[in-house]
């Protein structure tokens, strides 16, 4: 389930990242013949969210994703069950938080699709605030599945 993971969450990064360099080089290049695409850039700072995203589930895979060391010092001499019995209650509280946050965008969601409205290329603006319900639920699934293998790599 990891790898799974892991290269969805890398071929939607590379999609991104090339359609963002892309997009962006496009509308550079029709400013200097005086001409733009109004859509380009809202959709390109949309990717840019979707790109976080993938990155941030990446990170969890590789276990390099931002924190605060605060214990680290105190931990590495600590026996190895205890630091292994921590890593498992921040993997879980952190799926708790990101839990709360896909509910959170999701509520967002919702109240986009009543009260939005047609944004860019046809799409409605609650589409593209999808994104964040998409995204927050991928890393609450991503951090579970991470407190799951830390199980299974005990044994």
């Amino acid at each position: 389930m990891t790898k799974v993971f892991d290269n969805i969450a890398k071929v939607i990064l590379l999609i991104s990242l090339t359609l963002m360099l892309s997009l962006s080089t496009l509308s550079i290049g029709l400013r200097w013949f005086g001409a733009s695409m109004l859509w380009i850039d809202p959709l390109v700072r949309h990717l840019v969210i979707v790109t976080a995203f993938a990155g941030g589930i990446l990170a969890i895979g590789k276990n390099s994703h931002i924190r605060i060391d605060v214990l680290a010092k105190p931990m590495e001499k600590a026996p190895k069950y205890f630091q292994k019995s921590i890593e498992r209650i921040i993997q879980i509280v952190t799926a708790m938080v990101t839990a709360a946050l896909t509910w959170s965008a999701w509520e967002f969601y919702l109240s986009e699709k009543e009260f939005g409205s047609i944004v860019i290329l046809g799409f409605h603006s609650s589409s593209l605030v999808s994104i964040f319900a998409i995204g927050w639920f991928a890393m609450t699934l991503r951090w579970l599945v991470a407190f799951i293998d830390s199980w299974k790599k005990a044994q």
